[in-house]
């Protein structure tokens, strides 16, 4: 799809967004705007968020790194035209567990989300239970009606392609994908915590990337932001050639908001610290992925 459907898709998901000098800009926080585009560059000063929507601040990507006082970083790769993507560009220890992973996997796109509804609720469940990252785990009994609801909507919007492991039948891991213009971003990636030992975020990993640059032509692939405070996922992403890519970022804070600010994100750091469980003995040394804070290049 191209960068006006997207936006299109994001109202109908019910996204906060309003239309102000030209840009779509979209509520991150209360009182703060990002544009729904994130990664298309704005001049300081060419176009900003309404003010009563923005009383907080604003951020967008600049052309110019000399225009920046920030940097949005995030995990990007790009494939050489007419070069196809196989096991060979991975390294030998990453290639077996790929193998292992399509012995003990069956991968596969999803056709029907409605039937695996049931698997995918367990899915995210216990991926929130070993991360401590996303909703929390009895959102998905008290809401369940509102997250089938979104679920299905977003599974039905076209260029958002979903991939799951299989075992036995059972829905173990998924990703959920989004594809504008030639890059497709990875924006969840989930997996059951009892089926790690199956190596499934490596089947699919490689099965995503294998069907993006060699079927659907797509240049880059982009995998959610890049942390500092996640060196295991991080390795994770570079095994398969994903490298920190920076973009220029101008940040605009009303003086009076700063404060409250650092608050906000000190207490955000804080209750994360305190909510992200230790791994098991069992979980020791097994990959992890962890939903991707955005939607890829263009959310």
């Amino acid at each position: 799809m191209n960068k006006q459907r997207y936006v299109e898709q994001q109202i109908a998901l019910g996204q906060k967004l309003h239309l102000h000098d030209g840009v779509w800009w979209r509520q991150l926080s209360p009182f703060h705007c990002k544009p729904v585009l994130p990664f298309e560059p704005i001049a300081p000063g060419a176009a900003r968020p309404a003010p009563w929507r923005a009383l907080a601040g604003y951020s967008h990507v600049v052309p110019d790194a000399a225009q920046a006082n920030s940097v949005v970083s995030v995990m990007l790769r790009c494939q050489d035209s007419g070069k196809p993507f196989d096991l060979e560009a991975l390294s030998s220890s990453r290639r077996s567990k790929v193998r292992r992973g399509l012995k003990k996997n069956e991968v596969r796109r999803i056709a029907d989300l409605e039937p695996l509804l049931e698997d995918v609720r367990e899915i995210v469940v216990s991926t929130r239970m070993r991360t401590g990252v996303g909703l929390p785990a009895d959102y998905y009994v008290r809401r369940y009606d509102q997250w089938r609801h979104d679920m299905l909507a977003l599974f039905g919007m076209e260029d958002r392609p979903w991939w799951g492991a299989f075992v036995e039948g059972r829905l173990v891991a998924y990703y959920q994908t989004a594809r504008v213009d030639d890059t497709l971003s990875i924006c969840a990636a989930k997996s059951h915590s009892d089926f790690l030992a199956n190596y499934p975020n490596d089947a699919l990993l490689y099965v995503v990337m294998e069907e993006a640059f060699n079927q659907m032509g797509c240049r880059c692939i982009e995998y959610g932001d890049w942390s500092a405070e996640d060196e295991r996922l991080q390795y994770f992403k570079q095994s398969y050639g994903f490298a920190k890519h920076d973009y220029p970022e101008y940040v605009h804070l009303n003086p009076l908001a700063r404060p409250v600010l650092r608050w906000r994100r000190a207490r955000l750091r804080r209750r994360r610290a305190a909510s992200a469980p230790a791994p098991s003995a069992a979980e020791q040394g097994k990959e992890r992925v962890r939903k991707p804070s955005h939607c890829a290049c263009w959310s």
